[in-house]
């Protein structure tokens, strides 16, 4: 016959994780059903199988709490390790965002002083463009003047004008 004792009890406790609930199924499940109609026709005694059958499907049932109690534990820790990864994982992009973000800014801001550096030296060309013109007109002034015979008076009044 099979009985179901505290023994047993305690060693589906010790073993207790969600892979093992088909050895708990066979161990404990079915000999809380079978001892109750086993001990019955045997013992012709129904109040003794009765207490036996109810003992051991009250410990079954404890059994499987205890089990389920530890399936469920083991998957919240499982998800809390996954949270807390998925948490570390954000922080780590959200960082990496925020670097980028940062270079970015830079990047740009180097942007915008290269193009205000471009548009000082637009100007300081447009200038120059202006200076040179105001240049030729100036020697083509000294030229009609002075005539082409002063060329070294021409090129002295673009020296110290250039300087």
């Amino acid at each position: 016959m099979l009985d179901f004792s505290i023994e047993d009890f305690f060693f589906i406790l010790s073993f207790s994780s969600f892979f093992n609930l088909r050895i708990f199924f066979f161990r404990a499940v079915i000999p809380a059903f079978d001892s109750f109609f086993t001990e019955a026709i045997a013992d012709e005694d129904l109040a003794t199988a009765f207490f036996f059958a109810a003992r051991n499907f009250f410990l079954t049932v404890v059994a499987f709490f205890f089990i389920a109690g530890a399936f469920f534990l083991t998957t919240g820790a499982f998800f809390l390790t996954a949270g807390a990864f998925f948490l570390t994982a954000g922080a780590f992009f959200f960082a990496t965002g925020a670097f980028f973000f940062a270079t970015g800014a830079f990047f740009f801001a180097t942007g915008a002083f290269f193009f205000t550096a471009d548009l000082v030296t637009a100007a300081f060309l447009t200038a120059g463009r202006f200076t040179a013109f105001f240049f030729v007109i100036a020697f083509l002034t000294t030229v009609v003047f002075f005539g082409p015979d002063d060329f070294f008076v021409t090129a002295a009044f673009f020296t110290v004008a250039i300087m």
